[in-house]
């Protein structure tokens, strides 16, 4: 299913997984094969962002509204890789 729906979008700056989730979703609707979430499966991503931005940063950068205005602007998000926090 990887291979057919050609994996992740590399041009996506921001909700890749989002985006992949959705046509892997569709590819699987199409073909009739089944569309599961592991359950079982955790994911303990870092929240250092989250920890030094403050709440309305936060909230601006991952507005869905804004997310899709930019999905594929590298200048739109340098301010979001750029600013790496450690």
């Amino acid at each position: 299913a990887f291979k057919a729906v050609h994996g992740y979008r590399p041009d996506y700056f921001m909700s890749e997984d989002m985006e992949f989730f959705a046509r892997l979703t569709a590819y699987g609707h199409r073909t009739g094969g089944p569309v599961a979430v592991l359950e079982d499966l955790r994911v303990r991503p870092s929240t250092r962002r989250y920890d030094a931005w403050s709440t309305a940063r936060m909230l601006w950068w991952q507005n869905p509204v804004i997310v899709r205005l930019g999905l594929t602007s590298p200048r739109f998000w340098r301010n979001w890789y750029a600013t790496t926090v450690r």
